[in-house]
């Protein structure tokens, strides 16, 4: 998954760096003051600079002329991209009822612990209170006892 938005990054981040590179190439071709530094530059990567620009005039004409076919593609991208999301959001909930019915029956067994642990605290206390009586019936016994051979 973390590929896809790797993949998608880097193809916007291409894009931007390929409109700045046209952007700033574009006033080396006419430059308002040339400098001898612009002036060589220009003529070590003007063929470069002009076929970018010129590909990138056809590209823009192209557009200008299929303007309702660009548009109608950008539509059916977006509708598959909403397509994509449906179909994310079908599986999110499907995911949501198994993890509920999960959640259903942590509830059920912790009702049943808590149960059991209240029945084991109830049992302890019924065996404090037989050995308190025990201690008791023991002391007493001793008292006699002692009371019997003294």
């Amino acid at each position: 998954m973390w590929r896809r938005y790797l993949i998608i990054i880097l193809s916007v981040a291409i894009i931007i760096a390929g409109i700045s590179w046209l952007e700033l190439f574009e006033l080396t071709l006419s430059p308002p003051n040339k400098t001898p530094y612009t002036e060589n530059y220009y003529h070590e990567y003007g063929w470069l600079i002009s076929s970018i620009n010129h590909g990138a005039g056809e590209v823009i004409g192209w557009i200008d002329a299929h303007h309702d076919l660009v548009i109608a593609l950008g539509t059916a991208a977006i509708a598959s991209f909403t397509g994509t999301l449906w179909w994310a959001t079908i599986g999110l909930r499907e995911l949501a009822k198994v993890q509920g019915d999960d959640v259903q029956q942590l509830l059920i067994a912790a009702r049943a612990n808590a149960t059991a642990a209240a029945s084991q605290a109830e049992a302890m206390r019924q065996l404090h209170a037989a050995s308190e009586a025990q201690e008791r019936v023991m002391r007493e016994q001793a008292e006699t006892m002692a009371a019997s051979l003294g």
